[in-house]
Order: C-alpha cells, then sequence, then structure tokens
C-alpha cells in the first residue's frame, strides 16, 4: 500500500480544468473508488483507489483559498519562490488533524481505506481511536436525521 498526494496551486478560475486534466492521465489505471470534491468554492480534489490498494489525491488549490502546505514535502515546481507565501512550519498536518467525515458519507470508503492503511502500518492505537470517533461521528449525524 503506497500513495501520492499532488497539491497544485493554481492560477485564479484554472482548478476545475487542471483537475479534470490531471485525472485524464491517469484515466486508464483500475479504480475502485473515487472520492472528488471541494475545498471551499474555488479549489478542487479528487482521491482516487485503485486496484492494487494503492492509492493517489490530487489537490489543486486557487489564490483565494486559504489552505498552507507544511513540511514534509517534496518541491516539483516552484515558479517564483510561490511556495514561500504557502508554506507555514507550524501548521499540524497528517492524520493527527483528520476530522471524520470531513467529506461527508460520500467520504466513508476512503476513511475506512486510510484505516486499513493506518493498520498495516502497525497504527493499531490511533486507528482505533479514530474509528471510534468515527462511529460516534455517524452516531450523531443519524440522531440528526442526516444518515
Amino acid at each position: 500500500m503506497s500513495d501520492v498526494d499532488l497539491l497544485v496551486y493554481c492560477e485564479t478560475n484554472a482548478a476545475s480544468d487542471i483537475l479534470k486534466m490531471l485525472s485524464e492521465i491517469a484515466a486508464d489505471l483500475p479504480v475502485v473508488h473515487r472520492l472528488s470534491g471541494q475545498h471551499d468554492s474555488c479549489s478542487v480534489y479528487e482521491k482516487v483507489i485503485l486496484e492494487d490498494w494503492s492509492s493517489y489525491e490530487l489537490h489543486v488549490v486557487e489564490p483565494s483559498t486559504r489552505m498552507r502546505l507544511a513540511p514534509p514535502y517534496l518541491e516539483v515546481l516552484n515558479h517564483g519562490d510561490y511556495l514561500a507565501s504557502r508554506t507555514d512550519d507550524q501548521k499540524p498536518i497528517g492524520r493527527s488533524t483528520a476530522k471524520p467525515l470531513s467529506s461527508g458519507e460520500s467520504g466513508l470508503v476512503w476513511e475506512l481505506f486510510n484505516c486499513i492503511k493506518w493498520l498495516r502500518r502497525g497504527e493499531v492505537g490511533f486507528t482505533t481511536h479514530y474509528l471510534q470517533a468515527l462511529g460516534n461521528e455517524l452516531a450523531l449525524r443519524a440522531l440528526a436525521g442526516e444518515a
């Protein structure tokens, strides 16, 4: 199980077109699950699980979106040192900041896939805690009539 996360900062009104172009590059891969969504009204993402249990995430972010980048990351292109204006060394990232059902129920398959990845890495304690939080969130939504 491995994955790749690609974050692209782009010009205003370009996010959807860029995501479409990036998605077409991988169009022939054997997809098990695809989750598409928006970070906000301007910036978009796609998360894909492949048949071999690898995955990738594409995030395309426009200037108006308040999404910061935190180390570690691999810089591929950085025109005009743009990443310096978007980097925040103090911002916590990663699984410790993951919020259950952040993509709603349509993201449930992706959430369970992440749990499988964490378990395979030996992160049983964190996965157990996350699954409990996920169950609590599902219960709250069911009580609120959202499920």
